[in-house]
């Protein structure tokens, strides 16, 4: 089944460039996602997309969540209807999403990310960093590690890594966090998550905006890859974490504090364009205020949060889980 969803999608793609254009990069690198600009994304792409023959709003659903997972918010805003990659991957991604029971959806919300995940491993595919499938890994010196069959060697990795703490980067923290969930040491692999949360924005508001590059670019697919981990194992890590909001606020925190120290990002980067260090600690220091606001948001809305998770069922799902 093949859409030229493409063309059908060009008002929408339009609006979005336009109303971001004025965005402040450095705000939009520490703020992560622009939750507005994504719920808008995908409801302008869906309506677009079911306005043609054939296309329903489940197929639409899983195309649009595809889109947004295999790109960072710069790419989707720079989509264009008009160029004949763009088409080429609408058109492979609904051709994958018809062929597969994904396009079976809730209000265009994938079933496989709303019900048929399993909450005890992590699923996830960024590449060239982790492959769930073996797992894959390519992340440096802790590869193979990390990859190991043995649970003992595993730990032993992540035992010789906490050694390095402050020279890990962000690929390293995350599929470190994968490993940790996946084995059930689940509180620990939470603080690694938001660790390695952390310093990929880091990376991000470091960037120098002129020598980012594109696909291929050292800093470019750095910051894609930042995102990417974000999107796919955030599914997990923050489906069991924000079942315990206070002790997920002391992880914040601590990761908060941790995060005013700035390592020697070029040893750990070498490749990467960054602005000069004397901007540093102004930018990290806003980075790491940016997250009163999490806390202050879990503080408040504990009693909605919970009643959220038991309304779209990932209470149930994840609330069996233990940590070791």
């Amino acid at each position: 089944m093949r859409l030229n969803i493409g063309v059908k999608v060009a008002a929408s793609l339009g609006m979005i460039g336009v109303t971001l254009v004025g965005c402040n990069a450095l705000q939009s690198a520490a703020g992560g996602f622009h939750s507005g600009f994504r719920s808008s994304f995908k409801s302008n792409f869906i309506k677009s997309c079911t306005a043609q023959a054939g296309a329903s709003e489940a197929l639409c659903g899983c195309v649009a969540a595809t889109l947004e997972r295999a790109h960072t918010d710069d790419q989707l805003i720079k989509m264009s209807p008009d160029d004949p990659e763009t088409n080429q991957e609408l058109n492979r991604d609904a051709s994958a999403c018809a062929a597969t029971k994904a396009n079976r959806t809730t209000a265009g919300v994938p079933r496989s990310v709303q019900a048929g995940i399993d909450p005890a491993h992590i699923d996830a595919y960024v590449t060239p960093y982790y492959a769930s499938k073996g797992p894959t890994i390519h992340v440096g010196r802790f590869s193979s590690g990390l990859a190991s069959s043995n649970t003992k060697q595993v730990l032993a990795t992540i035992g010789a890594m906490k050694k390095q703490w402050q020279r890990l980067s962000f690929p390293e923290l995350y599929v470190g966090a994968i490993r940790l969930y996946d084995l059930g040491y689940r509180n620990e692999a939470v603080y690694w998550f938001y660790t390695a949360q952390y310093r990929a924005r880091q990376v991000s508001v470091f960037l120098d905006t002129s020598k980012i590059g594109s696909v291929g670019d050292s800093g470019f697919e750095l910051q894609a890859a930042g995102n990417a981990f974000m999107q796919t194992v955030g599914t997990w890590i923050n489906g069991y974490a924000f079942g315990n909001p206070n002790r997920l606020i002391a992880t914040v925190r601590q990761v908060q504090r941790e995060g005013r120290r700035i390592g020697d990002l070029h040893a750990i980067y070498p490749n990467v364009a960054l602005i000069d260090p004397s901007r540093w600690p102004a930018a990290n220091r806003r980075l790491a205020d940016g997250m009163d606001s999490l806390v202050t948001y879990l503080e408040q809305q504990k009693d909605v949060i919970a009643k959220q998770r038991a309304a779209n069922g990932t209470a149930a799902k994840f609330s069996d889980l233990t940590s070791k």
